[in-house]
């Protein structure tokens, strides 16, 4: 069952929905431009109005309305289209080696609890980390993409994608979620998480757990990968 409750039409296809969301009740309409901004393309931007309206939205911080609304190039004469950025879907990456362990070693010691929730895991201390999962931020299944897209070169840990600066720790069941692109956390919004999903609305607006990003750690979450998911 779609559980949509906002759907995005292009002023050039009127009536055609382009995609949607289900978005959280705290949803402002300057996250909604950030993130129509990732999904669709056009030089020189577009304006959004409710189908109906022709006023645009203005960028502020103010709710949005589940509703109908149309993209329109702001510059006349040029359509608003889909983005080409590709998509990558996440698959799951079992192995053992001493790598991960490493991976799930630096990412627990640094985080100590689901840095999402804030939840804290008070068994650490007797090595029992039941419920808590070190996360690949840009997943380990794609470890070819991630060299040829660069990472490489800002991660210049040499463990690669298996660094904690690709990581993140999560809930088993928020982990889950995050490799089904539920939500995600943008660093240009003060690291809020935005919310794709019903199951995931409560969490929007959260700002991840700073530590995770403290400046001077060098095993920090870098930014750029957290842009890519």
């Amino acid at each position: 069952m779609d559980n949509r409750n906002l759907w995005i039409e292009f002023a050039s296809h009127p009536g055609v929905v382009q995609g949607g969301l289900c978005t959280a009740s705290n949803l402002t309409r300057r996250q909604l431009f950030n993130i129509l901004n990732v999904a669709f393309r056009p030089s020189g931007g577009f304006d959004i109005t409710r189908r109906g309206s022709t006023t645009p939205l203005p960028v502020t911080d103010d709710l949005v309305e589940p509703d109908h609304y149309v993209l329109s190039s702001t510059i006349p004469g040029q359509a608003v289209t889909a983005s080409d950025e590709q998509y990558y879907r996440r698959t799951l990456s079992r192995s053992d080696t001493g790598r991960d362990e490493t991976f799930r070693h630096d990412v627990r010691q640094r985080d100590g609890r689901c840095v999402i929730t804030g939840r804290v895991n008070h068994n650490a201390g007797m090595g029992l980390w039941r419920g808590f999962e070190a996360a690949h931020v840009f997943p380990l299944a794609l470890s070819m993409i991630f060299s040829s897209c660069a990472f490489s070169n800002v991660i210049t840990d040499s463990r690669g994608i298996n660094s904690p600066n690709n990581g993140l720790l999560l809930r088993s069941d928020i982990h889950q979620m995050w490799d089904g692109y539920e939500f995600a956390i943008n660093p240009d919004d003060d690291y809020r998480v935005y919310s794709f999903s019903a199951n995931t609305t409560e969490y929007h607006g959260t700002v991840l757990n700073d530590v995770c990003r403290q400046p001077e750690d060098t095993h920090r979450v870098y930014d750029v990968v957290l842009r890519w998911h």
